[in-house]
């Protein structure tokens, strides 16, 4: 299981075309013509966080697979889950009411910090003795001291939401940065290290979670010791942001269940073989969203906050942050689907190669999942997590129905039917947004169908070209992988060249803008 941050689980989170909060507001003419400095310092450094914990996920798989069996990668997929579940009521949608909030007072931080920490404690308690019920409900006896042992990183994600805020609030990326890649590799290095000298078995994960808990709690408040919390608390200040933060909690616990629901379903009537697979597959999937689609979005909130009444601008940012999330994760999906086989073969090796028949399906899941995942920032910015409730409600009630009937089918047709349940929704949940900006789905049309067109045309030639087995292409895997990459990297860009080439302008404003003081 990846180590996840809750915060992760909005998004899915600005992007687009804003300056700092304390620039002078430019029209929307402005807007659309670039990424403000300090937003994409802020998405850039987000990115990098983002590297660095899908580390975790992938590149600590090819090692830790050497040790661990895939039922050790089942069970923790059954634990782990449950721990995120509760870690969407530690938050209890009060931090991103500080994100958003014009002036928190002193009170509210200190208010929003107990809350949190009661809620925690509770939770750990409750879920330590409510271990042996899901070990009965699994039929995994070891999964109960495995759920007992996490239930620990409960009080730990409480404390860190408060300086999480604030440093988000402040535009410390880089700190954050920091925080996400010590602590990440922390965690790795105690799952290696268990794995490999203490043969600890699915343990290792386990302690892989806690230790990155630890060290994440500990540097958040170092960088954030200026936040200003005190012995002191206000029901009024948390009654103030409460329709708020009730909506966006709602809509946490239902994007949970949607993100979940498969693994459930999955764990329960297929085994956890079968889910192991899933998992492994969703991971490689979920890569390109979380290097930059998340990067990006994580920082619309408290800059989309600043200027939400003004429609033209908020038009041009939401249409360019769509843009440069299909520019870089479609053709990212696309060559998953191309290459799934030789990369999960090349990464994970022959024990894995189920994983490598469910990646294909689930790619272009993650292809639009990669343009929804802005969206709860974008509501959020608006003040309508109302209707993000309702659509993270419509998503969980179509998944949950496409994975009961169609797991009785076996594990592809249960991916295919989620995939088809992402077709279905992705168009009238985008069209809802636009609708509150002023845009329609022409807009947005016109502002994909390059990167949609030439990654659709990329993993058609590189796809047939593998399954060709052209001689003079080397045979080794690793060596044709990477000639495949290459070949497809080669044929997106030529494809931007001939049909898109303002691309090229976007991409240079962004490093100019990067690399400026």
């Amino acid at each position: 299981m990846k180590p996840t941050d809750p915060s992760d689980k909005f998004p899915a989170h600005e992007a687009a075309s804003v300056g700092a909060i304390d620039a002078p507001p430019p029209n929307a003419n402005d807007t659309a013509k670039g990424l403000g400095t300090t937003v994409v310092k802020g998405a850039v450094w987000t990115s990098l966080a983002n590297v660095a914990r899908i580390a975790s996920a992938v590149l600590i798989i090819p090692i830790l697979t050497r040790f661990l069996d895939l039922e050790d990668f089942g069970i923790m997929q059954i634990a782990m889950p449950i721990v995120l579940f509760l870690m969407i009521f530690n938050d209890a949608g009060l931090g991103p009411a500080l994100v958003r909030a014009k002036a928190p007072s002193r009170q509210m931080w200190s208010s929003v910090l107990w809350t949190n920490l009661a809620l925690g404690v509770a939770m750990t308690g409750g879920l330590f003795l409510a271990a042996d019920f899901f070990a009965n409900f699994f039929r995994e006896p070891e999964v109960r001291p495995i759920i007992q042992a996490l239930s620990v990183a409960l009080i730990l994600n409480c404390l860190c939401i408060v300086p999480g805020a604030w440093l988000q609030r402040k535009y410390k990326f880089k700190e954050m940065t920091i925080v996400e890649v010590v602590s990440i590799w922390c965690g790795i290095t105690a799952a290696i290290v268990s794995a490999a000298m203490f043969n600890a078995g699915a343990w290792a994960l386990v302690y892989q979670q806690i230790a990155m808990f630890t060290v994440k709690t500990a540097m958040l408040w170092t960088y954030a010791r200026k936040v200003d919390v005190r012995f002191e608390y206000s029901f009024r200040e948390i009654a103030d942001v409460f329709g708020f933060s009730s909506s966006l909690l709602g809509t946490r616990f239902i994007t949970f269940i949607t993100q979940n629901a498969p693994n459930m379903i999955i764990g329960r009537l297929l085994g956890s073989a079968a889910l192991g697979a899933y998992s492994i597959a969703y991971r490689i999937m979920i890569v390109p969203i979380q290097i930059f689609a998340y990067g990006l979005t994580s920082v619309l909130l408290p800059t989309m906050s600043q200027f939400h009444e003004d429609t033209a601008r908020m038009k041009a940012a939401c249409l360019r942050t769509y843009r440069l999330i299909a520019l870089i994760t479609f053709p990212a999906m696309a060559g998953i689907v191309a290459l799934a086989e030789p990369i999960v073969l090349f990464t994970l090796g022959e024990k894995m190669a189920a994983a490598g028949t469910v990646l294909p399906w689930l790619a272009p899941v993650g292809a639009i999942q990669s343009l929804l995942s802005s969206q709860g920032a974008m509501y959020m910015a608006l003040g309508r997590a109302d209707i993000l409730l309702k659509w993270a409600t419509i998503e969980m009630v179509l998944v949950t129905i496409g994975f009961s009937v169609s797991i009785q089918y076996g594990l592809i047709a249960s991916v295919q039917a989620y995939l088809i349940v992402f077709m279905l929704i992705c168009l009238p949940s985008l069209n809802a947004l636009l609708r509150l900006i002023d845009a329609s789905l022409g807009d947005l049309a016109r502002a994909l169908w390059q990167p949609v067109l030439i990654s659709v045309i990329m993993a058609v030639v590189v796809r047939g070209m593998w399954s060709a087995e052209i001689t003079y292409i080397p045979t080794d895997l690793f060596a044709r992988l990477m000639s495949f990459v290459a070949i497809g990297a080669g044929l997106y860009i030529i494809g931007l060249v001939l049909i898109d080439r303002p691309a090229f302008g976007e991409f240079h404003k962004i490093a100019k803008a990067v690399l400026s003081r």
